[in-house]
């Protein structure tokens, strides 16, 4: 299992600790991290790479769809928190997707890229198979995106690094 993350591997020390003051969270556009504040055109970038590079990731295994194999939401939360988030209109667009979706949905690229900026932004959280192609998508919290597939570590750090992103290096 490999993480893809936005965290540099020059600021983890000898024992995998991350040594440096920096965004983990949608809910913290507008906040200051180390003298520099998230804007919503820098969120949207980085959530825009991590869904190009898992993009990347299925094309290269030949996948063509992913299946929801766990997936928790709540739905009243999901809607009353999207109607107060700081990128409200962002948010609603995918409301109807968070509604939607369910354990055990096989879901198109396109439809899965949906749900993928749903975990990113923390209204679900979901693990993802192409049992077929051997490849497994697990978002965690704080920007972790673990992969389990058969591609080499090469190939895993080139499609990370092309979009800004990283290999954990823990």
């Amino acid at each position: 299992m490999h993480e893809i993350v936005k965290y540099s591997p020059l600021f983890y020390d000898a024992n995998g600790v991350f040594h440096k003051n920096e965004w983990t969270s949608c809910s913290e556009i507008g906040k200051s991290f180390d003298g520099k504040k998230l804007t919503t055109e820098e969120y949207f970038t980085t959530e825009n790479n991590y869904i190009l590079a898992m993009c990347k990731i299925i094309r290269v295994t030949g996948s063509a769809h992913m299946t929801v194999e766990y997936l928790e939401k709540d739905e009243l939360w999901i809607e009353q928190r999207m109607k107060t988030s700081k990128i409200r209109e962002q948010d609603l667009l995918l409301l109807p997707t968070a509604l939607k979706v369910k354990q055990g949905d096989r879901l198109s690229i396109s439809e899965f890229s949906e749900v993928a900026r749903l975990c990113l932004r923390e209204y679900l959280y979901g693990e993802f198979v192409d049992i077929n192609y051997r490849l497994r998508i697990i978002f965690g919290y704080d920007y972790y995106m673990s992969i389990e597939s058969d591609l080499d570590n090469g190939m895993l750090k080139s499609i990370a690094n092309k979009h800004s992103l990283y290999l954990d290096p823990r």
